[in-house]
């Protein structure tokens, strides 16, 4: 089979002309040109090779008009260029004292790390927390720092809904030791997981953000950052208290503010004012 590039018939002709190799043999005939022409000459054969290359790699594939430069690729609707990038907003004093009414939403990110152990997927044991990444012990100190800091500010929890993962129950147990936890399995990692395993897990923690809480208590899910993002496109630190007030499982959440771990001192001391 025989495949033609665009202007490979006219610029890849070689001397023969525009009519290729199988066009009819011509009677010789010399013709003497000046120095200036064989110069213009040679130029105008140095361009049909060079748009021959370009044809033949597929980089000339169409003729572009130099008053029509090329146009760059527009997002699409619902692509990710068209979504506006998530702005975090910093928990004020006054959030505080909304908290300690109760009626919201909290999500909670585990403490740091050691990012030098990954998770051995796909063969992590929840039973092992050898196979998982590990709490560090700064980690558990900056958790039990912040329960501290909730049990200061007079915020009440009367739900705690935590990951399976043992960074998560770790944390859950240095933040609130006397709170009994609920651990969820649909609130498990996702950050390996296919998009049709992300689904429920995606889905549950819509839920648990979203469905009403009474006054004088609030839900608190100790969880995974990852989760957050692909919820609502937001990536917490490590400690960060998300805040949500819920609007019904059919509405869904709105967001009100985060509470980074080291914000915690300076907001208890301007709460005291």
């Amino acid at each position: 089979m025989k495949t033609t590039s665009v202007f490979a018939g006219q610029a890849c002709g070689g001397r023969q002309g525009a009519e290729g190799a199988n066009a009819p043999a011509q009677s010789a005939r010399v013709v003497r040109l000046t120095p200036m022409w064989r110069a213009l000459a040679r130029v105008a054969w140095s361009q049909r090779i060079l748009l021959c290359l370009l044809a033949v790699s597929g980089i000339a594939s169409a003729p572009v008009s130099a008053a029509d430069p090329p146009k760059a690729a527009l997002p699409q609707p619902g692509s990710p260029f068209t979504a506006a990038p998530f702005v975090e907003t910093v928990a004020a004093p006054d959030t505080l004292r909304q908290l300690a009414s109760g009626g919201y939403a909290l999500y909670l990110r585990h403490g740091p790390t050691n990012n030098a152990i990954p998770d051995r997927t796909p063969r992590v044991d929840l039973q092992d927390c050898g196979t998982q990444r590990p709490l560090t012990v700064e980690g558990r100190q900056l958790m039990a720092r912040v329960g501290d800091a909730i049990r200061k500010a007079n915020i009440p929890i009367s739900e705690l809904h935590v990951s399976p993962m043992c960074r998560a129950r770790e944390s859950a147990e240095a933040a609130f030791p006397a709170i009994t936890a609920l651990t969820d399995p649909r609130l498990i990692y996702l950050g390996n997981f296919t998009d049709a395993e992300k689904a429920p897990i995606v889905a549950r923690t819509r839920q648990l953000l979203s469905m009403p809480v009474p006054s004088g208590s609030n839900r608190l899910v100790l969880a995974h950052a990852p989760n957050l993002m692909d919820l609502m496109g937001y990536f917490p630190k490590e400690g960060t208290l998300v805040v949500f007030r819920p609007l019904g499982e059919a509405a869904g959440f709105e967001y009100i503010a985060s509470i980074p771990a080291a914000q915690w001192g300076e907001l208890l001391r301007q709460g005291q004012k």
